[in-house]
């Protein structure tokens, strides 16, 4: 009863326990391990690790559903497989004319963008497409959309010829997401 009694308390400024029996009150095992784990720095290990071909004919693809770039910038920025990929696509990724590159940058990368408004009102879509900087785009990604798809098409003309196509589709409130290298 402690414990339940206890775990309703949100200030102990006024906080009074009458007839504690600590007796009855115990923590198990499990419970002291987790405590010790969480008071413990951390690291985190990836759960899937890319697999990367250091071969100059082999380029990484990435393919994310960002979900809001804005918000999740930094999340992007430390995740473990973006700067092995050699291409990283991120749809949803609702940015608008407001918002600056600078703040999207990521290191060794250049930036494409396709937001979906070309106002300041943020939508659910847009692509932010993220090519490392050795890698060159012929020209600006075309974009369009097309009964509930979205669209990017660009082609990387250097180290080797490589036209990327990403098509995402907007189904009502969620998002479904392909990709297709030809």
């Amino acid at each position: 009863m402690h414990y339940v009694g206890l775990s309703l308390v949100q200030s102990s400024s006024a906080l009074h326990i009458l007839n504690l029996n600590e007796n009855k009150i115990k923590v198990t095992e499990k419970v002291k391990s987790e405590i010790g784990r969480l008071r413990t720095p951390g690291s985190l290990v990836p759960l899937a690790v890319l697999q990367t071909d250091n071969s100059p004919q082999t380029k990484t693809i990435l393919f994310q559903n960002v979900g809001s770039l804005h918000l999740h910038i930094d999340d992007v920025r430390s995740d473990y497989n973006i700067p092995k990929a050699d291409v990283n696509i991120f749809v949803e990724s609702k940015l608008c004319l407001s918002d600056r590159d600078d703040t999207y940058q990521l290191r060794r990368f250049t930036l494409y963008r396709n937001d979906l408004s070309q106002s300041n009102i943020k939508t659910c879509y847009g692509t932010a497409v993220y090519m490392k900087n050795d890698l060159h785009c012929t020209n600006i990604p075309y974009r369009c959309d097309f009964k509930n798809l979205e669209i990017t098409v660009m082609d990387l003309t250097q180290p080797i010829f490589m036209p990327l196509v990403s098509i995402a589709r907007k189904l009502r409130l969620q998002f479904q997401t392909h990709f297709t290298v030809n």
